[in-house]
């Protein structure tokens, strides 16, 4: 083969194959970091998720809160009005102690509206922050199995390469070895009729055109004896 030892011809040919399991294993440790990766951004995005919304139900609670002592307020509001009234001996079922109590009693309606709408604001925002980092924790496992994904056909693609690398060089240097021996002369030499170094020769006479082994050796006595 060329003058290259066995030795030569089997570590030239295991070479790519080395090279190529050393990809496949670097392919398969860069797609389990990725996963990993994205689990840990994906455990992240659920916490950050449940403290969201955990803040969301407080401000909940805290708007409820809110809205009962401003109600609250407007009642003791409601109250003293109706006792400076009722000691200064005004009916409060009309004229100025009625419209005072009605606009007391209006303006604390829109103060709780206001503070609804406050807080539900605040709500609202904090339960779409939830769902953001809900997004971003399935996006993130998504895109880390697509990287993981890549990394081992970069692997699997490298080891079928240097397997396919090894198997034509190991058909090359054997190509070149057939024809080495072809150019030896182990077929052997047609002009003489000695075919493959058998003895194989060509008739003549009557028997010309057939091809007749020819006696070698000891089995020289069993020649055929055509034309006679």
């Amino acid at each position: 083969m060329g003058g290259m030892s066995l030795i030569g011809l089997a570590l030239s040919a295991a070479a790519p194959i080395v090279s190529g399991v050393m990809q496949r294993n670097a392919a398969k440790t860069a797609a389990a970091q990725a996963r990993e990766t994205a689990a840990a951004q994906a455990r992240i995005a659920e916490q950050n998720r449940g403290l969201a919304l955990g803040e969301a139900e407080a401000t909940s609670k805290a708007g409820a809160e809110e809205e009962q002592k401003l109600r609250d307020r407007v009642r003791a509001i409601l109250a003293s009005q109706n006792a400076q009234y009722g000691a200064s001996g005004l009916s409060l079922a009309s004229g100025s102690p009625f419209h005072v109590g009605l606009s007391t009693l209006e303006e604390g309606e829109a103060d709780v509206g206001a503070l609804r709408e406050n807080y539900a604001r605040k709500k609202f925002s904090l339960v779409n922050q939830a769902q953001q980092y809900g997004t971003q924790g399935r996006y993130a496992l998504i895109e880390g199995d697509a990287k993981a994904r890549a990394y081992e056909a970069q692997g699997r693609g490298a080891l079928t390469g240097g397997l396919l690398q090894s198997a034509g060089f190991v058909a090359s240097k054997w190509g070149d070895r057939l024809g080495a021996g072809r150019g030896g002369g182990i077929i052997g030499d047609s002009n003489s009729g000695d075919f493959y170094g058998y003895g194989y020769g060509s008739m003549t006479g009557a028997n010309a055109g057939r091809t007749l082994l020819k006696p070698q050796g000891w089995y020289k006595d069993f020649r055929p004896k055509w034309g006679r």
